[in-house]
């Protein structure tokens, strides 16, 4: 039998010399301190992330000039984050550490070795243990507190300053031996096993190796995602500050990013564009980034100055389910791009019914925009009858779950392509209806059922 995809993709994902920090893992693992850990790991990251600006939830008009921006709000974010990664790094000691004398013993094993594999002896030397780094890692976090405290408040809380503690804190977390091998690693057996036995199926069933572990990432890396908002979501029942979760969103945002990037260069580069695939990670990269920017542009934005505790929990429960379900669907088009039988509730069995027509209708209305770019690639020797048949499989099928608005502009678009006198007039009615599908995915992207919200209006609403 064919090993299991996800296990053997994040075994791969081990980076070479870090055989302590495996280790230490296990040992955690053993000793019900892997979830410290991995929230330890969380906020850090966030941290990282919110220190950069293009993460930091602006409107466009600020973010257009962030230096005559204000940026004390986004310091006290940052300073109750700090208090919870040192929480959380005095928890993650307390559970303690393997014996030292395997440490030791690893350290004379590669001060043997003519070459040390990506940490060099001093540092092992200076941070033999966990312990020690942890320390340090409390260290440099109080020395952050202390200036975000006295900067938070003044006049001097401005971009300059806040880049400033970015490189600051980008630096001072390299010198943490083990948060610098823990951070260098994406995935880890102890933190991002998928136990879905139709998705581990699914990937056996690839026969490219470089496709099927390439899926297997993209997987992991949206049911990571899926974790983080899980992580959120615990603390919205909890009587205690939310704001400082901009950090976990700023991550989000940042993560979003690199997983589209990921799509585009491991399932665009070299492929068919009209293949399932190809659709179906076109769609996923272009609906994360929509959702994600539309989360840190304008659902987040006013949460780091707002006082009103109603106001700032409605916001953020807003921003995780717009970005739950854009994930959840994600999930679902690209395993749909390998089984189109696939249920999408059989991945998450909470999902509504609703919101699988809101997933299907994104997916026609990208393959019908697909049709008609690459009829609008053909020029002057554009298939017409052709396209028309495609509008009119649209119109039969997939244009009922519109709104009744959304009708009669389609409608419009097609009645005027039909009546087209000349190729000229074909290409300018055919490029403004590429733009309008595209502003549809927009428009069916925002009105994506929520699990706690409305149903999409039908035609008979």
């Amino acid at each position: 039998m064919q090993p299991d995809s996800f296990l053997e993709t994040l075994h791969s994902q081990i980076v070479r010399g870090t055989e302590s920090l495996t280790a230490w893992l296990s040992y955690l693992d053993e000793h019900d301190g892997v979830e410290d850990l991995f929230e330890l790991e969380t906020w850090l990251r966030g941290l990282r992330a919110f220190f950069d600006v293009q993460h930091v939830p602006m409107a466009p008009t600020d973010r257009s000039n962030p230096v005559k921006r204000s940026f004390a709000a986004e310091f006290r974010v940052a300073r109750d984050a700090i208090q919870i990664c040192e929480r959380l790094a005095s928890r993650v000691m307390s559970r303690g550490q393997p014996d030292r004398v395997e440490f030791e013993t690893f350290i004379e094993s590669q001060l043997r070795k003519e070459t040390v594999l990506d940490y060099h002896v001093g540092r092992i030397l200076e941070q033999p243990t966990p312990a020690e780094s942890l320390g340090r890692l409390q260290e440099f976090l109080n020395d952050a507190y202390v200036l975000i405290d006295r900067l938070s408040g003044s006049n001097n809380a401005d971009l300059q300053a806040f880049v400033s503690l970015a490189r600051f804190y980008r630096h001072e977390l390299t010198n943490c031996r083990y948060v610098d091998m823990l951070l260098s690693q994406r995935f880890r057996v102890q933190f991002d096993k998928v136990e879905q036995p139709l998705l581990s199926g699914l990937l056996r069933r690839i026969p490219d190796r470089r496709l099927r572990q390439n899926m297997a990432l993209a997987f992991l890396y949206m049911y990571r995602l899926l974790r983080y908002l899980d992580f959120v979501e615990g603390d919205f029942s909890k009587d205690k500050p939310l704001r400082q979760t901009l950090v976990v969103f700023a991550l989000l945002h940042q993560e979003c990013d690199a997983l589209s990037d990921f799509l585009k260069s491991r399932s665009l580069k070299g492929r068919d564009t009209g293949s399932d695939l190809s659709q179906a990670a076109e769609l996923v990269m272009y609906s994360l980034k929509l959702d994600s920017q539309r989360v840190i542009e304008r659902e987040l934005v006013p949460v780091a100055w707002e006082e009103d505790p109603t106001t700032i929990l409605s916001r953020l429960q807003d921003a995780h389910g717009v970005l739950r379900n854009s994930l959840q669907s994600a999930v679902i088009t690209l395993a749909q791009a390998f089984d189109k039988n696939l249920d999408g509730r059989s991945l998450f069995p909470s999902l509504i019914e609703g919101a699988e027509e809101s997933q299907r209708l994104l997916k026609n209305l990208w393959e019908l925009r697909r049709s008609l770019k690459s009829a609008l690639a053909q020029g002057e020797h554009v298939e017409l009858e052709r396209v028309v048949m495609k509008l009119n499989e649209f119109r039969e099928s997939a244009l009922r779950t519109l709104w009744y608005k959304d009708w009669a502009v389609f409608e419009r678009y097609s009645d005027a392509l039909m009546a087209a006198p000349g190729p000229g007039e074909v290409q300018v009615t055919l490029r403004k209806l590429v733009s309008y599908l595209e502003k549809l995915v927009q428009d069916v992207s925002k009105r994506r059922i929520l699990q706690t919200g409305p149903a999409i209006d039908s035609p008979g609403q």
